[in-house]
C-alpha cells in the first residue's frame, strides 16, 4: 500500500456494536453538524455510562466547535448529551499529524484513546520515527492521566481497540517497523497486535503477514479470549498469504497471549477487504467489508464495488457470504445485532440502483435491516448531494440508533454544515408518525399532480391513487387520467408504527374553459368606463357580473362598464362552452374613485382664484386659456371664465361661469344715459346712446357663450340687436367703446 495515505481514509476506521428492532426504519429525530471551516471526520463513538455520548474525532480546523488547535491534524475529544450538544470538548496533539481510531471508557469513568501519531511535541513529547502508535487515558473530562507511545523508526498504526477481559487493552493496525517495540517485520505492512496492562504498559506484541501488504482494521474477542482481528492482505508467501488474487480479506486468530492460531483470506481475483467484525449471541462470526470481485468466494457482483459480508467459524471455515449493494460503489462500514435477533448494515453508498434506492447524492449513509436469516426487511438511505459516509453506530433509547460519520453536504437531510467535511451526527428514532399531505381541491384531466409530504416522524413512504400503490418516494408526482372523484391516500411508517391520511381529488374534463380577465384599467373616476376582456381559453359563451356598474351584467365577450359612484367593486365571470363551465372572481378588482367638488372662483379687482386642487385650466367663453393652468388667473379682458381641477386621482371638476367686467375709465355721467333694455313687443334689446359712440356690443348666454357680436360708429346713437331666436332666459350685454371705456348689463327675455 503507498504509505502517502490521505489523511480523510486514515480518519475512516471504527467499529460499534448493539442494535434495534423495527419493522421499518426509525425516523430521523434530529441531526447535527459539529467541526469547522476545514475537514473534520469522527474515529469512534460510544454511549457514556451517564446516558450520554462520547465522540473521538480528528479535525484540521481551528474554528466552529474546535475552541483549541496543535497544527496539522489534531485528536478532538468531547462529550455531548443526549440531543447532540457539545457539554465539553478537548483537543489533543503536537504539531505534526495525530490520528485517533479507539475509544473505551473504562468503569471509573476515565476514557481510553488510541490511534496514532507523528508529532514529537505537545501531547506527543516523543517520537520513535514517522507515525508510533499511541494510547492516551484522560479523566471523564479529557484530562490526561498517562499516554504511551510503541513503533518503531517507520510507520506504526493502531486502527483498532478492544478492551480484555483482564482489563487491559488490546490494539490491532498495521507496522512497516522491525525495531523499537517490534521485534520483525514479515514485508512491506505488517498485521501488528499489542496487549496492554490497564495502565498502558506492554505486555506483548506481534507481526504476521507476508512479503507485501497485510493490515488489521477491526478486532474483536470471543469468550475465551481468543482474539480475531480482519482487514486485508495482498502478500504471495508467508504466514498471510492472499490466496485468491489481488487483495484478499483477510482474518487471523491469536489466543489470549497474542500467539497465532491461523490466518484465512477470503475473496475473487479482484480486490477485497474487511473493515469491521461481530461475534453474535450466538457466537456467530461476521466479516463486513468490500468486494469487486465475482468469482471465488463470491457468486455475483452488482457493479464496481459491493459491500460484502461473510461469516465463518471459530477455524476460519467460510459458512456462507452475501454481496451487497447496486450498480456505483458500495462500502460496508458496520454491522450490528438487532434485539429481534437480525442484523443492521450500515454502508457508504454511491449506488441508485438494484438494493439501493432513492438515493440523495454522490455518496449516502445506506442502511439495510435483514432477519436472522439473512431476509432483507428493508433499505434507507441518508445524506445530501455531496458525499456521507458512516463510521459507527450505537443504539438509542428510542427504539433506534445514533450514527456518526462524516458529511460534504449542507442540504437534504443535513444542515447546519461549518465548511469542507463536517462530522454528521444522525439520531433515528422510534416515533409515532403522523401522516399528512394537502392537494388542490380540483384539477384537470391529464395534469400531473405533485405529491408532497407534509407528515411527521415519517420513515417509509407510499403514495396510493385509488387504493392502488404508485410510488414510495417521499415526495412524488401523479397523472390524473380519469374524470371524477381520484382518492389520494399516503401510508406512512415507522418501525413498528403507521398512520394513513386521505384526500378526494375532483379531476375535470381537460377541454373545460381555462379562465382568466383582463381589464383596460383598475382605478378610474365616477362616470368614467372600462373595457373588461375576457382571456379564457375553449369558452364559448360569457355571464359577467358588474356589481356598481353599468350595465350590471353581461354577456358580451369583451363587456364596457361604467361605473358612476365612488367605491371598490369586484368582477365575476363565469364561462361555458360544451364540456361544463368555470368561474373567477376578482375581489375588490375595481377601485372608482369619487370627483373632486366644483371648484368655487373668488374675484379680486382682475384676479381670478380657484379652490385649491392639484391640476388647474382656466377657460374665458368655453374655451381653453393657454398657459393658464396655476391656482389664480389674472384676467385682461371681460368674458364669462371658468376653471377645470384636477385631484391626486386625476378625476376632475369644472366651476359654473361666472363674468367678469373690465374696469374702465369712462365717465360715470355718460354711462348713466346709455339706456338698455328689452322690448318685448319687438323682442329686440334696444340700446340708446345719450351721446354719439362707436365701438362693439356683444351678447352672452348665461353660461358664457357668445351669441352675436355687433360693430357700430359714431353715427348711431341707438341700436336694436335681435334676440327672436333665442329661448326665454338671462342675457349679458356686453359694450365695449374705442375711447370711453366698458359697460355691461344683464337684461331678461320674457
Amino acid at each position: 500500500m503507498n504509505l502517502k495515505i490521505s489523511i480523510l481514509l486514515l480518519m475512516l476506521l471504527a467499529t460499534c456494536h448493539q442494535g434495534i428492532d423495527a419493522a421499518a426504519p426509525p425516523a430521523m429525530e434530529w441531526q447535527r453538524c459539529l467541526g469547522g471551516s476545514l475537514l473534520d471526520n469522527p474515529g469512534e463513538m460510544i454511549r457514556s455510562k451517564d446516558g450520554n455520548i462520547l465522540l473521538v474525532a480528528n479535525t484540521t480546523s481551528h474554528n466552529g466547535d474546535i475552541t483549541s488547535f496543535h497544527g496539522s491534524t489534531d485528536i478532538w475529544l468531547t462529550k455531548l448529551d443526549s440531543t447532540g450538544n457539545i457539554i465539553w470538548e478537548k483537543s489533543f496533539g503536537g504539531s505534526s499529524t495525530d490520528i485517533a481510531t479507539g475509544l473505551l471508557e473504562l468503569s471509573n469513568g476515565n476514557l481510553i484513546l488510541t490511534g496514532y501519531s507523528s508529532s514529537a511535541n505537545g501531547d506527543f513529547p516523543s517520537n520513535r520515527g514517522n507515525f508510533d502508535a499511541f494510547i492516551i487515558c484522560t479523566d471523564n473530562h479529557g484530562n490526561i492521566q498517562w499516554s504511551r507511545v510503541f513503533g518503531g523508526s517507520l510507520p506504526d498504526l493502531i486502527y483498532s481497540c478492544i478492551q480484555s477481559s483482564d482489563g487491559g487493552f488490546i490494539l490491532g493496525g498495521g507496522s512497516y517497523s522491525s525495531n523499537g517495540n517490534l521485534t520483525q517485520n514479515n514485508g512491506e505492512q505488517d498485521i501488528w497486535l499489542l496487549k496492554t496492562d490497564c495502565n498502558g504498559n506492554l505486555l506483548w506484541q506481534i507481526s504476521v503477514g507476508g512479503n507485501r501488504l497485510d493490515v488489521c482494521y477491526s478486532l474483536e474477542q470471543d469468550d475465551n479470549g481468543n482474539i480475531y482481528a480482519c482487514g486485508t492482505s495482498n502478500s504471495s508467501s508467508g504466514n498471510v498469504i492472499a490466496t485468491h488474487g489481488n487483495y484478499d480479506l483477510c482474518v487471523s486468530k491469536f489466543d489470549v497471549n497474542g500467539n497465532p492460531l491461523w490466518s484465512n483470506t477470503y475473496g475473487g481475483s479482484e480486490y477485497e477487504t474487511a473493515q469491521t467484525i461481530l461475534i453474535d449471541s450466538q457466537k456467530k462470526i461476521f466479516i463486513g467489508g468490500y468486494s469487486l470481485s465475482s468469482n471465488g468466494d463470491l457468486t455475483g457482483n452488482f457493479g464496481m464495488g459491493d459491500s460484502w459480508l461473510i461469516r465463518i467459524n471459530s477455524n476460519g471455515n467460510l459458512l456462507d457470504q452475501i454481496n451487497m449493494g447496486g450498480s456505483g460503489n458500495d462500502y460496508l462500514f458496520s454491522i450490528l445485532e438487532t434485539t429481534d435477533g437480525g442484523y443492521l448494515f450500515a454502508s457508504g453508498s454511491g449506488s441508485g440502483d438494484f438494493q439501493v434506492n432513492n438515493p440523495l447524492g454522490a455518496e449516502d449513509i445506506w442502511l439495510m435491516k435483514a432477519d436472522s436469516a439473512m431476509n432483507f426487511e428493508w433499505s434507507k438511505n441518508f445524506g445530501g448531494t455531496g458525499n456521507e459516509r458512516p463510521l459507527c453506530v450505537i443504539p438509542n433509547s428510542q427504539d433506534g440508533f445514533l450514527i456518526a460519520g462524516y458529511t460534504f453536504s449542507n442540504n437534504n437531510d443535513v444542515s447546519g454544515g461549518h465548511g469542507s467535511s463536517d462530522i454528521w451526527l444522525l439520531n433515528l428514532a422510534c416515533l409515532q408518525p403522523l401522516a399528512f399531505f394537502t392537494t388542490p381541491p380540483t384539477i384537470c384531466i391529464n395534469s400531473t399532480l405533485p405529491l408532497i409530504d407534509q407528515s411527521h416522524a415519517g420513515s417509509t413512504y407510499n403514495w396510493l391513487l385509488n387504493n392502488t400503490s404508485i410510488s414510495t418516494l417521499r415526495n412524488s408526482t401523479v397523472s390524473l387520467i380519469n374524470t371524477g372523484y381520484q382518492h389520494l391516500t399516503l401510508n406512512v411508517q415507522t418501525c413498528t408504527f403507521s398512520s394513513s391520511y386521505n384526500v378526494d381529488v375532483y379531476v375535470y374534463n381537460c377541454n373545460l374553459p381555462q379562465i382568466a380577465i383582463t381589464s383596460s384599467d383598475k382605478s378610474i373616476c365616477a362616470g368614467d368606463e372600462i373595457m373588461f376582456s375576457d382571456a379564457s381559453t375553449n369558452a364559448s359563451s360569457w355571464l359577467w357580473t358588474f356589481p356598481g356598474g353599468n350595465p350590471s351584467s353581461s354577456i358580451l365577450q369583451n363587456p364596457t362598464v361604467q361605473y358612476n359612484q365612488a367605491g371598490t367593486y369586484s368582477v365575476y365571470l363565469t364561462a361555458t362552452n360544451a364540456y361544463g363551465d368555470q368561474s373567477v372572481t376578482k375581489y375588490n378588482y375595481i377601485t372608482v374613485n369619487q370627483l373632486p367638488m366644483k371648484p368655487e372662483i373668488t374675484i379680486q379687482g382682475n384676479l381670478l382664484l380657484s379652490s385649491p386642487a392639484v391640476h388647474y385650466q382656466w377657460f374665458v367663453s368655453s374655451q381653453p386659456i393657454l398657459s393658464a393652468q396655476s391656482q389664480n388667473y389674472h384676467a385682461a379682458t371681460g368674458g364669462y371664465y371658468s376653471v377645470q381641477i384636477e385631484d391626486i386621482n386625476g378625476c376632475s371638476s369644472e366651476s359654473d361661469s361666472i363674468y367678469y367686467t373690465m374696469t374702465s375709465t369712462i365717465d360715470q355721467s355718460l354711462i348713466e344715459t346709455v339706456s338698455v333694455f328689452y322690448n318685448i313687443s319687438t323682442k329686440e334689446i334696444d340700446l340708446i346712446f345719450s351721446q354719439p359712440l362707436n365701438g362693439k356690443i356683444k351678447l352672452f348666454s348665461s353660461s358664457g357663450q357668445l351669441l352675436k357680436e355687433i360693430i357700430f360708429t359714431k353715427s348711431k346713437q341707438s341700436l336694436s340687436v335681435g334676440i327672436d331666436e333665442v329661448p326665454v332666459g338671462i342675457y349679458h350685454v356686453f359694450l365695449q367703446t374705442e375711447n370711453a371705456g366698458s359697460f355691461s348689463k344683464s337684461i331678461i327675455k320674457l
